[in-house]
């Protein structure tokens, strides 16, 4: 016993360290005083916190934001007001020349003597540097009388209308007829060119 005594003494500051630190871990476990110093950095999980115990008081306010929580859970918030229309935008480069298109448009006609002779002939040209673009005919004269209300005999038949190739410059229109029955009635026939120039 005096020994043990002995050993007391020798050994009680010793001692008294010892109950201080393990009483002071009892106590921060007893009181929950733990704070994020004590709490190596991640090793609390999901499933370390009570369902329901972490309330709006227990988050700082403006902390969180919209990546925070799942989609569809905050509220579509109302549409803004309209912004102001922006600044015009820097003007785009030319585009490219397009084709050039006809000009001076015009008709040019000619027409054959007005007799029975037959056939006829007769061509329009046009004036120079234009080519012919369109080409026509028409027959004056050479109809027999009504037969019947309605009726019109007509003899004269136009056989040809030919225009000149589209690269001819001039071009021109030749127009061609005769008759299909000999008649003393007396007719005409003018060609038709329509004219332009293409570049």
């Amino acid at each position: 016993m005096p020994r043990l005594a002995s050993h007391l003494r020798n050994n009680l500051i010793a001692y008294l360290a010892l109950f201080v630190a393990l009483g002071g871990t009892s106590y921060a476990a007893a009181t929950g005083s733990i704070d994020s110093r004590e709490i190596k950095n991640n090793t609390i999980r999901g499933k370390d916190i009570r369902r329901g115990a972490v309330t709006s008081s227990d988050v700082k306010n403006e902390s969180l934001l919209s990546t925070d929580f799942k989609a569809g859970q905050l509220p579509t918030g109302a549409t803004g007001a309209r912004g102001a229309t922006g600044a015009t935008g820097a003007t785009g480069a030319t585009g490219a020349t397009g084709p050039v298109g006809i000009s001076g448009l015009e008709r040019v006609k000619a027409t054959t003597a007005n007799n029975s002779l037959s056939p006829k002939n007769v061509t329009a040209t046009c004036p120079a540097g234009k080519r012919a673009i369109g080409s026509g005919a028409d027959i004056a004269g050479g109809k027999n009388q009504p037969v019947a209300p309605g009726d019109i005999l007509a003899n004269v038949v136009i056989d040809t209308i030919a225009p000149s190739n589209e690269t001819t410059v001039p071009g021109a229109v030749y127009v061609e007829a005769y008759e299909e029955e000999a008649i003393d009635l007396a007719w005409s026939i003018t060609a038709i060119a329509i004219c332009a120039n293409v570049q």
